[in-house]
């Protein structure tokens, strides 16, 4: 499947919707670990627990954790309500 792609930048990828099949490209690890920039914008409590988990817990549980692009940057840009269980320090985002 796509988390296992060590080449192609992208996939095709059929899942299931609510009990509807969903046809899509969906971008590997490697396109993510070339890019420039990548940027996760995550918004409400209902997110707040996996934001946790994902940023502050144990490596190798969720995809998101495996980006990081090798000579670019990664910006995690979240609203209150979803970082209101972090407990590591926050760093506000910039313009450059």
């Amino acid at each position: 499947g796509a988390l296992h792609e060590t080449e192609r930048l992208a996939v095709a990828v059929q899942a299931q919707y609510e009990d509807r099949p969903a046809q899509r490209v969906t971008l590997t690890l490697p396109a993510f670990r070339t890019a420039r920039q990548v940027l996760f914008l995550v918004t409400g409590e209902g997110k707040a627990g996996i934001v946790r988990a994902v940023l502050e817990g144990p490596t190798g549980q969720f995809p998101a954790q495996e980006i990081q692009p090798t000579a670019g940057r990664l910006v995690w840009l979240l609203d209150a309500a979803a970082a209101g269980q972090l407990v590591g320090p926050l760093q506000p985002a910039t313009t450059d």
